[in-house]
């Protein structure tokens, strides 16, 4: 994602699907006092301050939000870094750094584990990042209908070249016929205990097209499409014309090492 500012105006769905996550975890579980948490894919960074803060105990000790986009970081950075929040760089299918081992009491992430390809990796990087009795709750897509309209694209040989890499931005949960147990199936792999996985089939629909064009440039990971912008939604409302009646697919996985 390569534009912060569009990201943090039209990113609502995501924060109001984290809120509702985070006021059903805080009610059925106990938050460390003093807790230390990380943000796995904090982007802008105003979930971590504006959703995330606000439900973390008052004690807590500090929120590390992280992601791989330098560009995400420098932008959370500038505008939501404080005495106890700060965010830093980092690929989560990369080896987890040292000082990041057995650091955390809980790790959140929001909307940001439907793009990684090596899910395998992402939660084992999420599993030793918490200490022993540590927690995570994260909330990902799985079906999610962008995908399709991407993919019916990339089959023209106007966006081939594009959209060569489709399939590595498509949820590994997209064409699951189970993804609970998909879900559960990694994360018992890699240790974690008392795992709960939900799936809900949500709908929301946009106020107008344009809103809903913001929001597919603010997550669009194909850079080349920017240079043809306009010219790429004429396609793509050509292929999905009710487009801002969004039906998709949530997850919500949690876990304790």
């Amino acid at each position: 994602m390569e534009f912060p500012d569009l990201y943090r105006k039209v990113a609502f769905l995501s924060k109001r699907d984290a809120n509702k996550a985070l006021e059903e975890f805080t009610f059925n579980n106990m938050w460390k006092e003093n807790a230390s948490i990380i943000d796995i894919g904090s982007g802008d960074g105003s979930t971590t301050k504006t959703i995330l803060e606000k439900h973390a105990p008052l004690s807590y000790s500090k929120i590390v939000g992280c992601d791989i986009s330098p560009k995400m970081v420098k932008y959370a950075n500038e505008h939501f870094r404080s005495e106890r929040i700060e965010f830093i760089q980092l690929d989560i299918t990369k080896q987890l750094p040292l000082f990041l081992k057995d650091a955390f009491d809980h790790a959140f992430s929001f909307y940001v584990i439907q793009r990684i390809k090596k899910q395998e990796a992402a939660f084992s990087f999420i599993y030793h990042s918490l200490k022993d009795g540590g927690s995570c709750l994260l909330i990902f897509l799985g079906r999610y209908p962008v995908y399709d309209v991407y993919r019916t694209l990339a089959r023209k040989a106007k966006w081939a070249e594009d959209l060569k890499d489709v399939e590595t931005f498509t949820s590994p949960y997209h064409d699951s016929q189970d993804p609970k147990n998909d879900v559960i199936n990694v994360m018992d792999s890699i240790g974690f205990k008392k795992i709960e996985v939900d799936v809900f089939d949500n709908t929301h629909t946009y106020d107008d097209s344009y809103t809903f064009e913001r929001l597919v440039k603010a997550i669009n990971p194909f850079s080349a499409l920017n240079e043809r912008w306009d010219e790429f939604m004429k396609d793509y409302f050509e292929v999905a014309p009710n487009a801002i009646k969004m039906e998709y697919q949530l997850i919500v996985a949690y876990g304790i090492k």
